[in-house]
Parts: structure tokens; sequence; C-alpha cells
């Protein structure tokens, strides 16, 4: 027998959250990762150096994943290695909005600046605070959002605590207007050698941006920061919110976009909100007019060669390069309704609002709020508190069957195992919460009126062109 002692790495934290079984969570990366049994109990007792054997089988294989490393006699795992028992549910990602205040108009946007005039936004040493406790409460990966964030005036002191703690930021959600070179060298500086995150910048189409976010001068600004952001070495995620006023522009802006070196677009319907009611004239796009639009669009894009990636939004995702796609819409029947959650995004993440408020999903936490549906408050209740069993944890824990039982249409449809109310429960919380409609029209439409195949035809045609 060849024998030596052993740790948990540096690099890595052994974890177990309520109701889940055992993980293994490396420094900085986005997400944790499930552990067999047998490794969990191995593991779970090594916040001291133990003597092994060498060549054991399960001993080799923690080795060789970089789990575990050889150490001396009366070594040790570092406090943050653990192992650790998390006092809550496992949540994977907060999306945090540091600040309220924003800088455009948007017409969509509860966040909007004539909309949100005593708008919040988090003290630094509140914001440190929460850093804190979301490390304790296993959470691996932060989005920042706002508002417009970089308007905080010390999001570089938030993130540089994010990698202190040992945790990633793997986006930004900005309208791009302040990604100046003095912002740019800034971030570059604050990142350091860790991975750069993904912006995610706003961009409604050319000749239509402006309109939109509400503010003149809106689209240079956007693809002048875009334009800085991929110099500096950031990939690049455009978010193009589709109403009646844009779609017909949204060929012309991807073949754009994909010139200037673009990695991703997202297309997204504007959704109904409050705020969306409210101001959008003759620019709402009802889903039929909306499918059938995507449908030309998709067969224009297919037709001629492209690099980047499209993704519109619950529906299915291009990869040209590979000529690839994945449909979103379409559910995998074989799984069990009693395993199928209704949204595995609020599964595994949260919004946490510039004014402490916890919501299950970003998409629809303004139209929450407005109807006055809150979930709890990080800056009055723990957060481990709201993790482990709240209003938040009902909706993140809520399976597909459960919100649908009160749908008549959903209890005998025919294409419930394919559908189980769509990709994106947010759309079926909006029409209720705007429109007083208990249904998921996004998903009936689609598969009702022959969305489903018409899209599939499409696609399939994609290997057969040159």
């Amino acid at each position: 027998m060849t024998s030596t002692y052993v740790k948990i790495a540096p690099n890595v934290s052994i974890r177990r959250w309520v109701h889940s079984g055992g993980g293994m969570y490396r420094k900085n990366e986005y997400r944790a990762y499930p552990l067999p049994q047998e490794e969990y109990d191995f593991l779970q007792d090594l916040f001291l150096a133990r003597e092994v054997n060498k060549e054991d089988e399960l001993v080799q294989n923690l080795l060789h994943e970089g789990i575990v490393v050889e150490c001396e006699k009366d070594d040790k795992s570092s406090e943050w290695s653990g192992p650790h028992l998390i006092p809550n549910l496992h949540f994977r990602t907060v999306m945090w909005a540091i600040t309220g205040r924003c800088n455009y108009n948007c017409k969509h946007c509860f966040m909007a600046k004539d909309n949100n005039v005593n708008a919040h936004e988090w003290k630094v040493e509140d914001a440190l605070s929460f850093i804190q406790d979301a490390e304790e409460c296993g959470i691996c990966d932060f989005v920042l959002t706002g508002g417009e964030p970089f308007l905080h005036p010390h999001i570089f002191t938030i993130i540089s605590s994010i990698y202190q703690h040992g945790m990633h930021m793997s986006a930004i959600n900005t309208n791009g207007a302040l990604l100046t070179e003095k912002v740019l060298n800034e971030l570059d500086k604050t990142m350091g050698k860790h991975e750069k995150p993904l912006l995610k910048i706003s961009f409604d189409g050319i000749g239509h941006h402006d309109w939109l976010r509400g503010h003149k001068g809106a689209e240079k600004e956007v693809l002048d920061g875009i334009k800085r952001a991929l110099k500096h070495g950031y990939s690049v995620r455009a978010q193009y919110c589709v109403h009646a006023k844009n779609v017909d522009a949204l060929s012309e802006t991807v073949d754009y976009l994909d010139k200037l070196g673009v990695q991703e677009i997202r297309i997204i319907r504007v959704a109904e909100s409050v705020r969306w009611d409210q101001n959008k004239e003759d620019a709402g796009i009802y889903y039929t007019q909306y499918y059938d639009k995507m449908l030309k669009f998709t067969e224009t894009f297919i037709e001629k060669p492209h690099s980047i990636h499209v993704s519109i939004w619950c529906m299915y995702d291009l990869y040209p390069q590979s000529k690839t796609y994945v449909l979103r819409m379409e559910q995998d029947p074989d799984i069990p309704d009693e395993k199928f959650y209704a949204c595995g995004d609020c599964r595994m993440g949260f919004l946490l609002a510039a004014n402490g408020e916890i919501f299950p999903c970003d998409a629809v936490s303004g139209t929450f709020e407005a109807k006055g549906m809150l979930f709890g408050n990080v800056l009055k209740t723990p957060l481990w508190k709201l993790l482990y069993e709240s209003p938040v944890t009902k909706y993140a824990c809520l399976k597909a069957y459960e919100m649908a039982k009160d749908i008549k249409e959903c209890q005998s449809c025919e294409y419930w195992k394919r559908c189980r109310m769509g990709a994106c429960t947010a759309v079926m919380f909006s029409a209720k919460l705007v429109e007083g409609k208990n249904e998921a029209p996004a998903a009936c439409i689609y598969f009702k009126d022959g969305y489903s195949e018409k899209f599939k035809h499409v696609l399939q045609k994609w290997h057969q062109l040159d």
C-alpha cells in the first residue's frame, strides 16, 4: 500500500444544502456540481488531513479531478473549503439590481428614469454584507443589473467583493450607454485574471432603439458601447425587445451585429406589464403575429451564412456555425409531472431588487411589486430564512401541473406533456396579473395553432441548404 495524506483542494468547497445531496463548488465558477454519495461521505470528514491509500480507486479519482490534494500530516482543509451544511435550499444564481436608478426612460420598464424618481440603491456597506450572506447560503453566481448598474458609484467595489468571497459574476445587464473607455478600463482592472462577464446589452433595432428607450441618441450610444466592449475582449449578447414597430428591422439588425462581431442576440417579445400597457401605443404584438414574423425571420436567417448565435426567447436557439438548433418550447414528455418544475430559472435563482425585496423572477418582478405581491426583504429578514421557507421557495419548487390546476384547458389538452405551460411561466403571470387572464397564451397558440410543426419544418430545411 502506498499511503499519503490528503485534504480538500483550496479552490474547492464541499457543501450540502437542505433537501439536496452533497455537492462540490470550485472557487469563482458559476455553478456547483453534485457528488456521488460515496465521494461526499469521504469528503465530509476531511476537514483535517487524512491518511489514505493512494492506490484506492476513489482516492485516485478525487486526486485526478482536483477535488483533493496531497498534503502534510498536520495540514487541514481551509474554512472556506468546508465541508459546509447550508441551512437553505440550493439556489445557484442571484440577479441583483444594485441600483434602481436609470439614465433612460424605457417604455416597458418599471425602473425607467421618469417612473422611478425616488429610486432605491444599495448602500455599499449593505451590499458587502449581502455578499457575505450569499456566500454563507451557498450562492455561486451573480448577474448584476439595475436600473443601470454602471450608475452605482461603488459597482467595482461590489464586483471585487464577489470574487474575494470565492463567487462568480457571469453577466452584467446594461443599456450600454456608460460603456466608455474609462469604465471598461476600470472593469478590466477589477476583473484581473478572472473570466470576463458576458455583457448583455439592450439594442432594439436599427432605426428603432431610441423610441423604446425614450432617449434621443440612445442608438448611437449603445452601438458605440458595443464596439468598445468588443474591442476590450468582452463577449456581448444583444437583447432585442420585439414589438410591432421594430419587428421588421430584425433581419437587418442581426446581420449588422453579426458583422460587428457580436457573439449572440436574444430576441424577446415585450411582455405584458403595467408600464408597457400604459405606453405601448400601437406597438403591441400578439402571439400569432409574433410567431409569423419569427418564422419569416428564421427563413431569411438560415438562407445565408452567419456566425452570431440567435436565441428566440423560450422558443429555440440557432447555432449557425454548426447548423444546429435547440427547441425550447418543446418539453420532454418522459419526465413525470411530479418532477417537472414550472420554471427551471426560478428553481435555480432569484431576483434581488434595489430596495432589498426578493422576487422569484426578474421578468415580472415589477408587475409583482406594482400589484403588491411581495416575497420578503433581505434587509429585514436573513437571507437563509428567505431561501429556506418563504413565498420565494414556494414558487421555486412549484411544479408545472400545480400551476396549471386552475386552467381548465390544460386539464385535457393533448399537448400537455410537450407543453407544461411553455418554457417561461412569466408569460402566464403577466397575463394573469395585467389582463386578468388565467391562461398560458404563448404555449397554447404555439401548439394548438400548429406553430410547433411550422418552426420544425423551417429549421429542418437548414441542413438542405448549401
